[in-house]
């Protein structure tokens, strides 16, 4: 490339391998040493001393200037084919000269290209861990949102279960309170039928009594049959009511056990759901 440092440095090379006067195209300075002039012809005829003369001066001339030009013709083809020469070898030595510029640069592009190599193998080398941490990465993620994506659909189902164990445990509490007052309620019940059943117990015995009494009074005389329908039937009557009233009483007990064994199972299943969640 013209101009470039490289381009300096090569005709600064060249020039130092080849000389100043081998760069082609640049005339070599050659000096010829001219030629000895050949001496003069002589004549042999005899003349007369001013014809001899002049002919004589006149064929001096001539050869003289015949001498020169055949002298600077045979300088003009020494100094060509002299030109010649030194252009050949001048040539020589400045291509020799392009071709060891042209190795060194060659060998310079060549270490350069290896290790630019070496750079662009470590490059790919570092892309391709680059691409399998993000690869890793990648799936990573993908793996840490499946995670998030599960974590959601469980939230929602733990939040829907906690809504229904919510609304479980205001029914319960609802239950809770209806067996509390149904429990007050069967108790002041059995009380009252306790009651009863002692007074109905009491007046039994009190109407034994008097039959004992009156047997006892009449001295073992028969009771009117009227009578005796009258107190039998009264006595079968109070029996009943006695069975009656103690089979209510057993009922409620029975109920109230009952109703304690659903409280004692709903708060165990809610401390249970309580301690899953």
């Amino acid at each position: 490339m013209l101009g470039s440092p490289s381009s300096g440095r090569r005709q600064s090379v060249i020039a130092e391998e080849a000389g100043d006067d081998d760069i082609p195209g640049r005339k070599p300075s050659v000096s010829v040493q001219p030629r000895q002039k050949l001496g003069a012809t002589t004549l042999s005829r005899p003349q007369d001393a001013s014809t001899i003369s002049l002919m004589r001066h006149g064929t001096n001339n001539s050869l003289r200037r015949q001498t020169t030009m055949n002298n600077e013709a045979s300088d003009n083809v020494l100094d060509d084919q002299s030109m010649a020469v030194l252009q050949r070898d001048a040539t020589f030595r400045y291509q020799k000269a392009q071709i060891r510029i042209l190795q060194d640069e060659l060998a310079s592009l060549s270490e350069t290209r290896t290790k630019l190599q070496a750079k662009h193998d470590a490059t790919a080398d570092e892309v391709e861990r680059m691409r399998l941490d993000h690869a890793a990465l990648t799936e990573q993620v993908e793996q840490m949102q499946a995670l998030l994506d599960k974590n959601k659909s469980l939230q929602g189902i733990q939040e829907a279960k906690q809504r229904m164990l919510e609304t479980d445990i205001a029914s319960a509490k609802a239950q809770v309170a209806n067996t509390r007052k149904n429990e007050k309620h069967l108790v002041r019940t059995a009380k009252v039928a306790e009651v009863r059943l002692n007074e109905g117990t009491e007046e039994l015995r009190a109407l034994k009594k008097e039959l004992e009494d009156e047997k006892t009074n009449q001295g073992g005389l028969a009771v009117p049959r009227h009578e005796h329908e009258r107190l039998l039937n009264e006595h079968q009557r109070l029996e009943k009511h006695k069975a009656e009233l103690i089979a209510a009483f057993k009922q409620q007990i029975h109920l109230i056990d009952v109703l304690k064994r659903q409280k004692i199972h709903l708060e165990v299943s809610k401390c249970t759901d309580f301690s899953t969640d």
